[in-house]
């Protein structure tokens, strides 16, 4: 059975351990088992052409030529928008491999299954509404903001800002002697897409299957989707995205299927 990374202390080894997480590379995830695009759903897409549309049947009511044309190029600029979204979305896949997730456009971000915590995975919907919860756009959200559904994990963090909480920890360490264990090497992962439940899936199988307890992940996360609000109430820890899916600072321990 896989060991999944836990740590007691912000210690030297410690750190040790976390910077070669953090130089992993998407060639030590092993090879591609499955492969999804963050494209966004034909519920949400037919929505939003039908903003186009109905300005485009508006058109014969505008009261001369230049109204007209106005309609024309409004339903065109939200037609290329509708297009820029399938696209960016189509460019983005996330790659479900051996030994853990590859993230990004390029593939150029490794999220290994030993520091995966299953009981921190959630199915959200309306995930377009993530940034009223304190989230900040950014590298973690995969493709930033053109979400609909979405599948978060809580993995390594191996983006620039993931690297710079080490650093600092290191500096830290040298300096006073202590590391902080909320400059945490963990953070939330926001998958897009409208395959989030068999990303899900493809996960649980290649966890399982990689030998780490994630039997039942998937029955467990579907079973308690998270539906997101414009209007969220405040949590009470102050800590953004906390409502969603707690945090895990360095030290804490993995919650596992048991938690969800």
């Amino acid at each position: 059975m896989s060991r999944f990374e836990e740590f007691d202390d912000v210690d030297p080894d410690a750190l040790l351990r976390i910077r070669g997480l953090l130089e992993l590379t998407p060639a030590d995830m092993g090879p591609e088992l499955a492969t999804f695009r963050a494209t966004p759903g034909w519920r949400g897409t037919t929505l939003v052409l039908l903003a186009p549309a109905a300005l485009l049947l508006l058109m014969p009511l505008a009261p001369d030529a230049i109204g007209r044309w106005l309609a024309v190029l409004a339903a065109g600029a939200l037609l290329l928008a509708t297009g820029a979204f399938w696209v960016r979305g189509w460019s983005e896949q996330h790659r479900v491999c051996r030994h853990g997730l590859v993230l990004g456009r390029r593939g150029e971000y490794a999220v290994p299954w030993s520091t995966l915590d299953p009981g921190r995975v959630r199915l959200i919907r309306r995930a377009n509404f993530i940034t009223r919860y304190g989230i900040r756009p950014g590298p973690l959200l995969r493709p930033g903001e053109t979400l609909g559904h979405a599948l978060l994990v809580n993995g390594v963090d191996a983006t620039p800002a993931g690297q710079a909480r080490l650093v600092m920890n290191e500096r830290l360490h040298r300096v006073s002697g202590g590391a902080d264990a909320d400059l945490t090497c963990f953070d939330r992962w926001f998958l897009a897409g409208r395959h989030a439940p068999d990303l899900l899936r493809a996960m649980e199988e290649a966890m399982v299957a990689d030998g780490y307890s994630a039997t039942g992940l998937t029955e467990a996360v579907l079973a308690r989707p998270l539906v997101l609000r414009w209007a969220p109430e405040a949590h009470p820890s102050g800590i953004p995205g906390e409502a969603l899916s707690p945090l895990r600072r360095i030290t804490d321990p993995v919650l596992g299927v048991d938690a969800l």
